[in-house]
């Protein structure tokens, strides 16, 4: 026990210095993807990371699913949903996120799973994962990175006019070290109280980055 809390400490504080380590920039996206692919919020493919990749609708509405520990509800329930353009892999997914009303599609048959994602369309995702609500006036969509930015919530570079997986990955790393909203609990501990990461996992990662920095 004494050795799983040293290495949570040691992961808090990284999570915070990390940034200044760095070698390269490339080096420092991939290493982060690494560290988020430990903790199952970021998976690759046969291709690795894709970070040079433009994000989907689909991509960012799976990635929800993780940061609110409904991914294996989702894959259990397999829910239907009327959208022409959702490949049978991801019918689960989309299924959950219609039935639940994280999202309602682009029209009523199409679910939008290959258009571009854009940088406050995501940090949107990511805020409402976190506790904030568009709805009820607590940000505007098209003003959520300022608003993420004045919140301390991400620190990181984010490219606005050209939003990469790379993006995408700053940003959950910086998330998973601010606190949810109206709480002192940050929002990687809430992941793991909801199973997404385990201590081990948590070891994992930090290992990783201790390593990167040495």
């Amino acid at each position: 026990m004494k050795k799983i809390m040293s290495y949570v400490l040691l992961f808090a504080l990284i999570f915070t210095f990390l940034p200044t380590y760095a070698s390269t920039a490339a080096a420092l996206y991939e290493k982060k993807a690494e560290v988020l692919s430990v903790l199952n919020i970021l998976k690759g493919d046969e291709d690795g990371f894709r970070l040079e990749s433009s994000p989907t609708r689909l991509e960012a509405v799976i990635i929800m699913l993780r940061l609110t520990g409904n991914e294996s509800a989702a894959v259990e329930k397999n829910l239907h949903h009327p959208f022409t353009d959702v490949p049978d892999w991801a019918g689960a997914y989309a299924g959950y996120a219609f039935a639940s009303g994280i999202t309602s599609g682009v029209s009523e048959t199409r679910f939008g799973t290959d258009e571009e994602l854009t940088a406050n369309q995501f940090i949107t995702f990511v805020l409402r994962a976190l506790g904030y609500n568009d709805l009820n006036g607590d940000f505007d969509v098209d003003g959520a990175l300022e608003f993420a930015r004045g919140r301390k919530i991400i620190t990181s570079d984010v490219d606005t006019d050209n939003f990469k997986r790379k993006d995408i990955v700053s940003v959950l790393y910086d998330v998973l070290g601010a606190n949810v909203n109206n709480s002192d609990l940050t929002f990687a501990k809430r992941l793991k109280a909801l199973g997404v990461f385990t201590d081990e996992d948590e070891i994992k990662a930090t290992k990783i980055i201790a390593d990167f920095v040495s």
